[in-house]
């Protein structure tokens, strides 16, 4: 990993400071930590990771559609679904 001060430069990069993040914070949770100690890397891993979803969403083409929006009956049963 480099530093957050480095961050990701091209869209493998910013993949990879992702995936990287994501991946530390489940060994992160795996330890069952209360909150953060110092000498932790997360806060370094979560910067990677915010300047690697900046760049994802500006490589996304202006032109996309708009994902689809669930139907309001669809989540009209939704909270009978949790229980």
């Amino acid at each position: 990993m480099t530093s957050a001060t480095d961050g990701p430069k091209t869209l493998g990069d910013a993949i990879d400071a992702v995936e990287e993040t994501y991946e530390f914070m489940l060994a992160y949770a795996a330890q069952g930590r209360a909150r953060e100690e110092p000498g932790d890397d997360i806060r370094d891993y979560l910067g990677r990771a915010d300047a690697g979803l900046a760049i994802i969403a500006a490589m996304a083409s202006p032109n996309r559609p708009e994902p689809a929006q669930p139907c309001a009956s669809c989540w009209g049963n939704a909270p009978s679904v949790r229980r």
